[in-house]
């Protein structure tokens, strides 16, 4: 079959539910402004993100991003970090934010408050082992559109067409500089894959520091006891992994201050 038979909208979809990791394609977006604070609940979505651009450009007074986050697309998620950055917002957790938001935004954020019951959950990113092999993509929309299955060699053509290596190496790219320009330590987006966990993970707020991640409030014991979303979040501690702490610990001795 050549490639231009298939449909690119099915493309798209199973490539945005490769990205987006938990986002749920039902799950509707709102952003509205309550008194300091930017309301944000949904998955990450680019509408939703030029509201925010918006919001923030009617005038001064916001101070906060309040969030609610299943995560998203890898660049959209950076597109609202990049907002938080760029007009010095705080992010606060409502339930959880997890994804492309722990990823990009709640590390963003100036202060970054994690109120009791909240929780950032991280569980991969642009720099996973395996991102864009066939074998970790979602090619159901597409199969279902086309009413049958694909063969591996109809899902390697269809990569090639749409350009699927540079577009993650581009993602690698830019994750990289978003993070460097943070001055985090970006495995902390792949923790947990690096400990062959096979979970969705947090970590302790002291180990977030030693990631570069700094600003967080969150109340004592935060992240033993939580199911955002009805699923397990497993807990993860540096200290009971010794090489891994050394190995983050020597490159945030070498990176000096985060900005």
């Amino acid at each position: 079959m050549r490639t231009h038979h298939i449909n690119r909208a099915a493309w798209m979809a199973a490539l945005v539910l490769l990205l987006s990791g938990a986002a749920r394609a039902e799950e509707a977006t709102s952003v509205h402004r309550e008194g300091d604070a930017i309301v944000y609940r949904g998955a990450i979505a680019a509408e939703a993100n030029a509201r925010v651009a918006a919001l923030l450009a009617e005038g001064d007074g916001v101070e906060w991003l309040q969030i609610t986050s299943v995560g998203g697309e890898v660049n959209l998620g950076m597109d609202l970090g990049e907002l938080v950055r760029a007009h010095g917002l705080n992010v606060r957790v409502d339930d959880y934010c997890a994804s492309s938001c722990a990823n990009y935004v709640f590390p963003a954020g100036r202060r970054k408050l994690l109120p009791r019951d909240s929780v950032v959950v991280w569980h991969g990113s642009a720099i996973q082992a395996g991102m864009g092999d066939l074998s970790t993509i979602d090619f159901s929309p597409m199969e279902a559109h086309l009413g049958r299955a694909l063969s591996d060699s109809e899902k390697a053509a269809a990569a090639e067409e749409m350009g699927l290596s540079a577009y993650f190496d581009g993602l690698a790219r830019r994750q990289a500089a978003f993070y460097a320009d943070l001055g985090v330590d970006e495995r902390v987006t792949v923790f947990g894959q690096d400990l062959a966990c096979g979970c969705d993970w947090t970590i302790p707020v002291a180990d977030m520091a030693r990631f570069g991640i700094t600003g967080v409030e969150a109340p004592e014991g935060y992240g033993g006891h939580l199911r955002p979303m009805g699923r397990t979040v497993e807990l993860l501690r540096l200290d009971d992994h010794p090489g891994h702490a050394r190995t983050i610990d020597a490159a945030r001795a070498g990176a000096g201050t985060p900005r």
